[in-house]
């Protein structure tokens, strides 16, 4: 224990140079000298830079910086709010073929010979995107390849490779309001000798400046970091190692694979940590934990992973590196299974182990897949991973008889997309049965992905990755998660080889179903002799599909060959429907009601009472006292992280109050011109509303009388903790002038984990003004792997939509649109959109065609990025993102002008002041589509918005 207190001090006395803001001067390095062949240039300059470092210099702040392709021998300062972006910018990080082109920085190499980090960001709002950052070998500069020094915040890590550095990426972010965004980046082999070595991400004191908040790691890889000389060769891929204890807070990873490094994550001194659809495998610390958690760490959610095949335990709990409590930890629907084999290592199958007197109070681990249908092993009564309690309080009962969902996930977590090559050792995570068949157990060959039981060798294929499938039996198979970009016939190529006189034969389906027909692997000479067969007239459907490669005969010496790669490119692809022809003009239509009146928004602040006291009925109505009352805005509860104003439940975690009271007056000047009302609100577990006394809406409640004591009808979990409600309720109880509504939270049992509250009302009055809301037609734009749709009452636009993303080279989004002939303007009022993907997108998008990879420009509200500018100048493009207004509040206005070329956005928190946040010259067309766009950013998954008056001109 002292040894690694003492070395966290001395990391974090070392790292004390970096809080200064300032661009370090003692660096002891010649610059390079000006290359004809690399160039950078600045967005709206004509001026040609030898250097990154000259054009960061020229570049104003907010600007964007472009680099070529090519490899910079460079320490590049970034000392003001850009966008970087190399030549693989919008290409994620971890597509397996992105193409040639990469541009490259590696760092300055110093008298010593050692290599400094690539880049130094001392500013705000920095943006890296399609680098290759590889090669730090110096410590001293700065032991990174990327360094973000402390104090900063709003850094964008997107579609980088991070490389062959002694740490990837040094983290820092210190607002609540502007988060760190690590996205679609691969980060690999970062384990050059030195301190630190072996972490992907890290962070200490020195580091992150003390303080480390608000960070989102989602959409990532991470492979064989581990550590080199000077490390244990067993680190973190993400090492939060910052002191002192709730140093780090608010971290989300999600969405991530890691594969093969010495541990996926390891914490202390940090709390509010979500991990959550990820997958953990080939882990190497073995007495350690594939999620580790070391002290002080509380308010922990481990959800929807898949954690299998790791030499380490599954998670592991203790305090082992700083004395502080551990507490407050859900680890539920994950998948845990084959974890810690090694039984000589002092582990027995251990998929959850947590230290004797490290954990505090109830750990709630239900609901988990432990690979037996009989539940866990060790403190367990079944045969699947273990748990080991060590006198710990842990629920693992009711655990899960067969998988969670689908344990199967894309390798690096990103599907695969036609036109790519799919490269055959890049089959699935999920192990065996489940992405992969193998007659035997082990890899025979032991390379590439050595805890797999695939047979993989390198390969003398210059045209893949370096390894190949070998030893293929008949009978099996590996699977592949396809993202089938647009419906068409496809051709697909095989790369192959063959030492036998003949070869066997295979077949490839699509979601089961065949699509090749039997194929004969023909003979090549040798087995590194590698040529390509082919399949034409493959008829496939637009969206998400799981392929398989089966073997299905040996050749005459026993094997059915050896398999590169496989490609799937399309011959013709079937254009999306042309638009509909504009409808006859409608007959007049009757005056439509006003929009709503917004009485009480969705996050208001509230008088609330969380002392668990009998109040009776007097404090539903109007004349009741709340001034003694505690005060503070929605979202209001505990338990979940995700609240604006905690509330308490008493001092007995497992004898929680039942019932929590909330209390919130309005003004109304006139209420008989009141028609309708409609309330929306979130409960967990159940609630009771009274308008001025009055039961107006109930849910999730008994029927009959309600007092202090009554207990919700069901416990609530998962998505329906978020879930809006929505009810018309009458006006008969609303007053003229102050009006009170009244709302008592109820739990369905005393020891529930949290509960959460938000609520709004809008009134709809007597119609005063006329106006036509625009007639809208709506598609799915590209692929979305599930319908989206648009449904309009009364001017109101609620629209739902899938998809990956309005950003890259292809957009994936429900659009409601109509089509705009020369110059014109868009306006919308956004007054809801679901948070579930911190990354999804609302707002108003001008495209040149229907096509998915269109020039087009968008205003999008996101819940993590606030209001961004995006467009895309050429088809195919990658995206550009500019903005400057944090806020994700709604509701909020929008508005996209078109002036000839010029595209200009604005948003407003009224409708009346507008603030610009950005414009653009894009050449789109004369006539374009406008309308409403929503995306999930996340492919097969729903989300929506509500939009109001909506107006085209």
């Amino acid at each position: 224990m002292q040894s690694k207190r003492r070395r966290r001090a001395a990391q974090q006395r070392k790292h004390q140079h970096r809080r200064k803001k300032s661009r370090p001067t003692n660096i002891p390095m010649e610059r390079n000298e000006p290359r004809q062949l690399l160039a950078a240039h600045v967005a709206g300059s004509g001026a040609i830079f030898a250097s990154i470092q000259d054009a960061v210099d020229a570049a104003a702040p907010g600007g964007v910086v472009t680099v070529d392709a090519g490899t910079y021998d460079e320490l590049v300062f970034v000392d003001k709010p850009l966008t970087l972006r190399g030549a693989q910018a919008g290409v994620d990080g971890r597509d397996p073929d992105r193409g040639s082109g990469e541009t490259v920085v590696d760092g300055q190499l110093g008298a010593s010979g050692l290599r400094s980090s690539s880049f130094f960001i001392s500013a705000n709002d920095v943006t890296l995107d399609g680098f290759v950052v590889q090669g730090n070998t110096s410590v001293d500069r700065f032991g990174a390849g990327i360094v973000i020094a402390p104090d900063q915040h709003g850094t964008h890590l997107v579609n980088n490779i991070v490389q062959q550095n002694v740490a990837g990426l040094y983290l820092s972010n210190d607002s609540a309001s502007d988060p760190a965004l690590i996205q679609n980046n691969l980060f690999r082999d970062n384990n050059q000798p030195g301190n630190n070595g072996g972490r992907a991400i890290y962070s200490d004191g020195g580091v992150s400046g003390g303080r480390l908040t608000n960070v989102i790691i989602d959409s990532n890889a991470f492979v064989r970091n581990f550590g080199g000389a000077g490390t244990s060769k067993l680190e973190g891929a993400i090492g939060l190692e910052a002191g002192p204890a709730s140093a780090q807070s608010n971290i989300r990873i999600t969405n991530n694979a890691f594969d093969d490094n010495g541990k996926a994550v390891l914490a202390y001194d940090a709390n509010n940590i979500t991990i959550r659809n990820n997958v953990v495998t080939a882990t190497r610390d073995t007495r350690s934990g594939a999620l580790r958690f070391e002290g002080n760490v509380h308010d922990v959610l481990i959800q929807n992973n898949t954690i299998y095949n790791n030499i380490a335990r599954g998670i592991r709990i203790d305090n082992n590196a700083v004395p502080g409590d551990n507490f407050n930890f859900t680890i539920t629907g994950n998948n845990i299974y084959g974890n810690a084999t090694n039984t000589s290592q002092g582990v027995n199958h251990d998929g959850l182990f947590v230290n004797a007197d490290q954990y505090d109070g109830h750990l709630d681990a239900t609901n988990n897949w432990w690979g037996s249908a009989s539940g866990p092993s060790g403190d367990g009564p079944g045969a699947g991973d273990a748990v080991f309690a060590n006198g710990n309080d842990i629920a693992f009962a009711p655990w899960a008889t067969s998988p969670v969902g689908n344990p199967q996930v894309a390798f690096f977590a990103r599907p695969v997309q036609t036109g790519e090559r799919v490269d055959a050792a890049n089959f699935d995570y999920g192990g065996e049965g489940v992405a992969y068949h193998d007659s035997d157990s082990f890899n025979q060959r032991g390379q590439y992905r050595k805890k797999e039981g695939v047979d993989i060798q390198p390969s003398g294929d210059a045209t893949g990755i370096g390894f190949n499938i070998s030893d293929v039996k008949s009978g099996e198979w590996l699977e592949y998660t396809m993202d089938v970009t647009a419906s068409g016939s496809y051709k697909i190529d095989f790369r192959v080889a063959n030492a036998q006189t003949t070869g066997g034969k295979f077949h490839l389906t699509v979601d089961g179903a065949d699509v090749t027909g039997p194929m004969q692997v023909p003979a090549t000479g040798a087995w590194q002799s590698y040529t390509t067969i082919s399949k034409s007239g493959v008829n496939l459907t637009a969206g998400r599909h799981v392929v398989r490669l089966a073997f299905d005969a040996n050749g005459s010496s026993g094997s059915v060959g050896n398999f590169s790669w496989f490609k799937l490119t399309p011959i013709t692809v079937s254009p999306p429907p042309p638009p509909p022809p504009p409808p006859p003009p409608p007959p007049p239509p009757p005056p439509p009601p006003p929009p709503p009146v917004t009485l009480i928004a969705a996050g208001a602040t509230w008088k609330y009472l969380d002392n668990g006291s009998n109040q009776g009925t007097g404090w539903r109505g109007p004349g009741f006292n709340d001034s003694g009352w505690a005060a503070g805005a929605a979202q209001l509860g505990y338990g979940d992280g995700d609240e604006a104003t905690e509330v308490g439940f008493g001092d007995d975690p497992d004898n929680k109050f039942i019932t929590t009271y909330f209390r919130r007056s309005f003004s109304i000047a006139d209420a008989s011109k009141v028609q309708s009302l409609a309330l929306r609100l979130i409960r967990d577990d159940g609630a009771v509303v009274y308008l001025n006394g009055n039961e107006v809406y109930r849910n999730n409640m008994p029927s009959g009388a309600i007092n202090f004591a009554t207990e919700a009808s069901t416990t609530i979990g998962g998505d329906d903790e978020s879930t809006w409600y929505s009810a018309n309720v009458s006006p008969t109880s609303l007053q003229s002038g102050t009006n009170v509504i009244a709302v008592e939270i109820h739990q369905s049992v005393p020891d529930s984990s949290d509960i959460s509250f938000d609520f709004s009302l809008s009134a709809t009055t007597s119609p005063t003004t006329t106006t036509t809301a625009p007639t809208l037609t709506s598609a799915d734009v590209g692929s979305t792997g599930a319908a989206g749709d648009t449904v309009v009452t009364d001017g109101v636009y609620k629209i739902s939509g899938s998809g990956a993303d309005i950003w890259g080279r292809r957009d994936g989004l429900q659009f409601a649109y109509q089509q705009l002939t020369g110059d014109g303007e868009i306006v919308a009022r956004i007054s809801a959109m679901d948070k579930g993907n911190l990354l999804s997108k609302a707002g108003l998008d001008i495209r040149s065609s229907l096509d998915a990879d269109a020039p087009h420009a968008g205003l999008f509200l996101t819940p993590a990025n606030g209001v961004r500018f995006i467009r895309r100048a050429t088809a195919g493009a990658p995206s550009l993102s500019t903005g400057n207004l944090a806020t994700t509040r709604t509701p909020m206005w929008l508005k996209l002008a078109r002036r000839g070329d010029t595209v200009s956005a604005y948003a407003s928190a009224d409708g009346a002041a507008w603030t610009l946040i950005g414009s653009d010259q894009l050449s789109l067309g004369d006539s374009v589509f406008v309308g409403l766009a929503v995306t999930s950013h996340q492919q097969g998954v729903l989300t929506s918005a509500t939009f109001d008056n909506v107006a085209v001109s």
